[in-house]
């Protein structure tokens, strides 16, 4: 594992956390997450990007991840979402968001935690691959 990956799995941990604030903040009903778009959709974008970011790590990280969440199903979650948006599953995406985004935060802040010392400086073009950019 190497310092870009502690970064990666520190974004995602990140992207945990905005899914979780927007659960709370919705009610973590079902119901409304079925009803309200922006709700849904905003739980969407937070995993959607946790697969382009799962999807960048380095094989060996991969590996540890998939010890604990299998990282070619986040990836696949991903492009189903990016492909087949109108035939998402929204019992499977809500069980996602509520009960398997908490474990990978758990996760991430192990390996976080585990391996600091690889963090001696950030690595800014990590942010500047999520900028919005012009197309």
């Amino acid at each position: 594992m190497n310092n870009r990956d502690i970064q990666y799995f520190e974004i995602i941990g990140e992207y945990c956390d905005d899914v979780s604030r927007t659960l709370k903040r919705f009610g973590q009903d079902f119901s409304t997450f079925v009803n309200d778009y922006d709700y849904y959709n905003s739980v969407l974008m937070g995993i959607f990007q946790i697969g382009e970011i799962v999807n960048k790590l380095s094989d060996s990280a991969r590996e540890e991840l998939d010890c604990e969440i299998e990282s070619h199903k986040i990836i696949a979650v991903r492009n189903r979402i990016a492909h087949a948006y109108d035939d998402l599953d929204k019992h499977v995406i809500w069980n996602i968001a509520a009960e398997n985004l908490p474990s990978l935060k758990l996760f991430c802040e192990k390996k976080v935690e585990e391996n600091s010392h690889l963090l001696s400086a950030i690595d800014y073009s990590l942010i500047e691959d999520f900028q919005d950019k012009s197309y």
